[in-house]
């Protein structure tokens, strides 16, 4: 022995023939029952440093003739130390008789457990056929030293007849495994007397289910006879069980093996044949010398179990005697003891998943001993290539077809994908090949996210829509129709993502459709319908905003905004019916809806001066004490030395500085509603900054005007969706009209809320309205300049990331202005807007970059530092932030940024190269002091002697009155227009 084991060292290597000599030499020292030890098995498997998963053969269900394409190593370890105790160590003597009273009835059957695809029919095909005397030149691969064993092959009981029964079938296949052999001798003594053994065993068969049938019945004419025959059969029927063993016994002796083994496969799967097998087990398949190896769903033999055991009890007791939780737990305790017996606990073989092997490879090569502790799970795409691992094909699928980035949601998506059954798993690898082999070729042995040419597009995209076919039972299971998600386009977004979602709870979290609930079917349907839109917004890239607005604005909305759930179901159903969001409503008139969703209350108008994005302005109707919200005094003399004051830091010199090429108009006015706009500034000027505005309608007509981030991402939206200049342009002047919705009254019925969306006077807009020639000029060539930037790939949870912390920042910016904003600290419409717009592109950036390294992780609530000292770490890093990039240098944020700040600097020397500055037709080049001139609602906190009074008249008022005088130049007079 002790020479062998050196010769067994000696040829430890890393060819296949070392292996194979190895496997033969442990073949041979096993097939001596003494030198069939552990210590030769642990070394047996020090060989198996690699797992190959070959996908020319996989698919479908057939024996593994390789011992490195075994997936399910452990269970066959396993598998082999049962045999080993299982298998008897002797051949059974010739029985004489016919067959000894049982003393022991011995339930020993092997269970492999998993669930369905899990590898079940493969792994009991590969066992049985390895025991095989024939197979591999008579030296079985997988289970050395079990040439002692007769096989009688795989029965699936739910491939028998209705009438065939599994006990006939078992000892049919006992018969012809004996007529087969050769060299024995038909007329031998022995042949003949298992020849008697069958006859005695045929004559109690009748006693089976679906074989004979009355043992009375017939016409006879003595009945001595009759009763004698009765008696004769009924002795045959008690002695079944041992006549069967002594059977057995007979044909092992006259085989020269030890025993015989049996496959049972799926029997779980039809409760109406799998419970007669269970019993033909229980009843007859008691002798050590018949193995059988059962396999299906631990969970499925429990409700077979189960179901029979209510049976068992009838429908008239049920009825009679009302105690169903007693019954309940006594149906508990028979399953628990039936499978106790007929499955021990230590016979069962549990089958891993895939996963289970790869979270426990090294993630990189690490060298010989690594490998041979745990093995490295490779895939061979070919006949003729070399197997490559697992983990670069998987990663590469994730990275580079479902553009997952993050280190913890990559391990998220590995885990869903790899603790599938292993048929879907092999599957999903096999659709996923192709586009594999062409993706490597650009990889030079890193998997990272990169942009894709255009044969690697197509080959991404017919491998996201395959996912469809491969989880097709998944989608349908929560609802989802397949053939509609492969034409899915951005106006599906609201009624298939949204509205889906919110029917089956499941908006949070699965508004990310990121695999990371408990459940396994919704797991696999979000991550297939998340594909689906990562390869819409990779054709399409303006649906990224879709997705921002339609899905990432009705979670944060509704699930961040409310706890009770009661509540939170109830003002999600509200909320889709008012938006949109069951219909194909665009992600502009989605935003615009939503913004009157935000602002309304009851069929009012929240007066909160900031508040999620939205800021609420004073309407045409005069100012509520005017002078005392815009400037923090309350008589005209106070304003009148504000004003000629040259530290005043108030936004209407900035205003009317704007003005002073064009006759210093704006010097009448001290504030300005959206109606003096037109009296003051160019049609150009006045078309951008209508952009972010809109209506609201209250209950009693009035109409309070707001402006809204929300609006101008809706536009953007849809410049990013032009084909040409002109597009951009048509674009521009059909969103620049003011539009009025409905605030939403929310003590009506949800079938009665409405939002309408109407022109103020289109009209009267078109009239006005120029061509915006350099704005659409300039957002056309951004449009242009950004098609392959806008083409980098994209997924669903980069972009929820991107809007929650954006959105985040918002409530951040509505707490700080409420905590801030006194007589000495304002703050203006310009000078919200320009808060949000650096929080939306601050919330790209550091979401986009996160994968890359570490960033400035607090967000820019108030004020920009936080933004730029993330934009100085992307310079520095040298970082491709491709989206951030595509965002940063839209030329239509120019129109609203600070202009006095360094980010409105660093945006101008991006957005508009040399010219450094948005230019108009009319010479004007920013809203932000026209926007901070504008007259916003009156913070609550703001109060005054004269204020307070006027609220205690009249508290129901939310709209400017109109004011008597307005300061100009020192004097008071009558200003022009709404005051």
């Amino acid at each position: 022995m002790k020479s062998k084991n050196n010769v067994f060292y000696q040829c430890i290597g890393e060819s296949a023939d070392s292996k194979r000599a190895c496997v033969d030499l442990i073949w041979s020292m096993s097939s001596c029952p003494a030198c069939f030890i552990p210590h030769h098995l642990n070394t047996y498997w020090k060989i198996m440093n690699s797992i190959v998963i070959n996908l020319e053969k996989i698919r479908d269900a057939r024996r593994i003739d390789s011992e490195e394409e075994i997936i399910q190593h452990v269970a066959i370890r396993r598998m082999r130390e049962i045999l080993e105790d299982r298998t008897p160590k002797d051949i059974p003597h010739a029985p004489n008789g016919d067959g000894e009273d049982l003393v022991e009835r011995p339930h020993d059957v092997v269970a492999v457990l998993g669930s369905r695809g899990s590898g079940k029919t493969t792994f009991l095909l590969s066992v049985l056929q390895d025991v095989d005397p024939v197979a591999n030149d008579g030296k079985p691969v997988l289970l050395p030293g079990v040439d002692c064993l007769v096989n009688l092959g795989l029965i699936d009981p739910t491939l028998i007849a209705r009438k065939e029964n599994v006990f006939l079938i078992i000892v049919s296949r006992i018969r012809d495994a004996v007529l087969k052999a050769k060299g024995l001798n038909r007329d031998s003594a022995n042949h003949r007397q298992w020849e008697d053994h069958l006859r005695r065993l045929a004559r109690g068969l009748s006693a089976l289910d679906e074989v004979g049938g009355d043992l009375l019945k017939g016409d006879w004419d003595d009945d001595q006879y009759a009763m004698e025959e009765g008696l004769a059969t009924v002795r045959s029927h008690r002695r079944l069980e041992p006549y069967f063993h002594a059977f057995i016994d007979a044909s092992l002796w006259l085989l020269q093996k030890r025993a015989f083994i049996l496959g049972l496969d799926d029997i779980d799967t039809s409760f109406e044949k799998g419970w007669p097998v269970l019993e033909t087990i229980r009843r007859y398949l008691t002798t050590k010398r018949l193995i059988v190896l059962l396999s299906g769903d631990s969970e499925l033999f429990s409700a077979a179990v189960r179901k029979q055991q209510w049976q068992n009890l009838g429908e008239g007791l049920m009825k009679h005697d009302a105690r169903p939780d007693y019954y309940s737990s006594l149906v508990d305790r028979l399953e628990d003891q039936y499978l106790q017996k007929i499955l021990k606990p230590e016979n069962r073989i549990f089958l891993d998943s895939i996963y289970s092997y790869y979270k426990s490879e090294p993630e990189q090569d690490a060298g010989k001993e690594a490998s041979t502790k745990h093995p490295i799970l490779t895939v061979r795409l070919t006949k003729d290539d070399e197997p490559v691992r697992l983990r670069s094909m998987i990663r590469t699928l994730l990275v580079n077809a479902l553009f997952i980035t993050r280190e913890d949601d990559l391990r998220l998506y590995e885990r869903a994908l790899l603790e599938q059954p292993t048929r879907s798993v092999v599957q999903l690898l096999y659709h996923f090949r192709d586009a594999f082999l062409i993706l490597r070729k650009a990889q030079n042995g890193k998997v990272e996210p990169r942009p894709l040419n255009q044969e690697e597009r197509q080959a991404v995209e017919r491998f996201q829509n395959s996912l469809i076919t491969i989880f097709a039972s998944s989608l349908q299971q929560m609802g989802w129709a397949p053939n509609l998600l492969r034409d899915m386009a951005p106006e599906d977004v609201g009624p298939m993502i949204v509205e889906h979602l919110t029917n089956r709870g499941m908006l949070d979290p699965g508004y990310r459709l990121k695999p990371e609930f408990g459940n396994t079917t919704k797991n696999l349907a979000v991550l297939t319908v998340g594909a689906q839109i990562a390869g819409m917004m990779y054709r399409q890239p303006e649906s990224c905003l879709d997705y921002m607005l339609k899905v990432g604005l009705a979670h944060e909305v509704l699930v961040s905004a409310s706890a009770d759930v009661a509540t939170r179901d109830s003002a999600i159903k509200e909320y889709v019916r008012f938006v949109g969001l069951d219909t194909m409503e665009s992600a502009l008139g989605v935003a615009r809806r939503a913004t009157a969703y935000l602002r309304g209350r009851d069929g009012r108008v929240d007066r909160q001066t900031v508040r999620s994005g939205t800021i609420a302005l004073y309407g045409d109707s005069g100012a509520l004490y005017p002078l005392f919200v815009m400037y923090g005094v309350n008589d005209i003399d106070s304003v009148n030395k504000l004003m000629i004051s040259k530290d005043s830091k108030h936004p209407m010199w900035d205003f009317w500085k704007l003005t002073e090429d064009d006759g210093n108009k704006g010097k009448g006015y001290f504030y300005n509603t959206l109606n003096s706009i037109e009296r003051t500034i160019s049609n150009d000027m006045k078309g951008l900054a209508y952009l972010p505005m809109q209506l609201i309608v209250r209950g009693d007509a009035e109409q309070t005007p707001v402006a809204s981030i929300f609006n101008l991402l809706g536009v953007l939206r849809d410049v990013m969706s032009a084909s040409s200049r002109y597009d951009v342009r048509q674009v521009l002047l059909r969103h620049a009209q003011l539009r009025s919705f409905a605030a939403p009254n929310r003590a009506t019925a949800a079938a009665d809320v409405t939002a309408g969306g109407a022109d103020a006077d289109d009209e009267e807009s078109d009239r006005n309205l120029n061509q915006m020639h350099h704005i659409s000029g300039s957002l056309w060539s951004w449009v242009q300049g950004n098609r392959d930037v806008m083409r980098d790939p994209l997924s669903v949870n980069l972009i929820a990331k991107i809007w929650s912390r954006f959105y985040y920042t918002l409530l951040r910016t509505d707490a700080e202005v409420g905590k801030r904003q006194n007589n000495e600290n304002r703050y203006y419409c310009g000078q919200l807007l320009h808060r949000f717009i650096i929080a939306f592109l601050n919330a790209v950036l550091v979401e986009e970059m996160l994968v890359h390294g570490p960033m400035t992780l607090k967000n820019p609530s108030i004020k920009d530092d936080n933004f730029i000292l993330n934009l100085d770490s992307v310079a520095k890093n040298k970082i491709n932030a491709s989206l951030f990039w595509m965002f940063w240098s839209c030329p239509l944020w120019g129109y609203f940024l600070d202009l006095r700040s360094n980010v409105s600097q660093r945006h101008r020397a991006v957005a508009y190269g040399e010219s450094g500055r948005p230019m108009t037709n009319d010479g004007f080049y920013s809203l932000y002091p026209l926007l901070n001139s504008l007259l916003i609602q009156r913070p609550l906190k703001l109060t005054s002697p004269v204020q307070n009074q006027k609220e205690n008249d009249d508290s129901s008022d939310d709209s400017p009155s109109d004011a008597d005088q307005s300061p100009r130049r020192g004097r008071p007079r009558q200003p022009k227009g709404p005051v």
